[in-house]
């Protein structure tokens, strides 16, 4: 059950690829996927508290070769459900500021003990602001780190198709007018 449920759902071979392989029948393929279900040896978990758009997130990710896109109409809600599965405890967390991100900290648990907050001035190069606790980024500095992008709306479309062309987009929660404009 388990090499078939493997075979079906992680390489993505069809039922009858499958009972070609194994020496079955196509229905006993099925019956052996349902058992595997219902015996839990497959289990489906979707942790989806903001609904994506899968068939814009997956264009974009492969156009941009991006770890993950999220296209989304709520970029708040989604922005501060994944930020925390994204942070691990040796990490800096640094925040531009923008109407997005004030909407993103109110819905945002704090980062946990060991998790620095830093804000980066995004328009400055490669050199340290002396201001407190703010920090600009040279294009190389950002190259080295995990950028994760949270914009949308019509005003927006430029800025998020020039970042995803910039290359230094790693995860992007966007919207759909964003992501059809960066996609056209």
């Amino acid at each position: 059950m388990a090499e078939v449920a493997r075979l079906y759902y992680v390489r993505d071979l069809t039922q009858q690829d499958i009972a070609t392989r194994l020496g079955v029948s196509r229905f006993k393929v099925l019956r052996m996927l349902e058992q595997a279900r219902a015996e839990g040896v497959v289990r489906f978990e979707i942790d989806q508290p903001v609904p994506v758009d899968d068939g814009l997130s997956r264009a974009l990710e492969e156009r941009f070769e991006l770890s993950r896109a999220l296209v989304v109409d709520d970029l708040a809600g989604a922005a501060a459900t994944l930020l925390p599965r994204l942070l691990r405890a040796d990490d800096i967390l640094g925040v531009a500021w923008g109407e997005t991100l004030a909407a993103i900290e109110r819905r945002l648990a704090p980062p946990g003990p060991g998790v620095p907050v830093v804000q980066v001035c995004g328009a400055i190069e490669g050199l340290i602001i002396a201001a407190e606790r703010s920090i600009a980024l040279s294009v190389a500095q950002l190259r080295r780190t995990r950028v994760v992008a949270v914009a949308g709306g019509r005003r927006k479309r430029a800025a998020v198709a020039g970042a995803l062309r910039s290359g230094l987009v790693d995860t992007l929660v966007t919207d759909a007018t964003c992501a059809r404009a960066a996609l056209a």
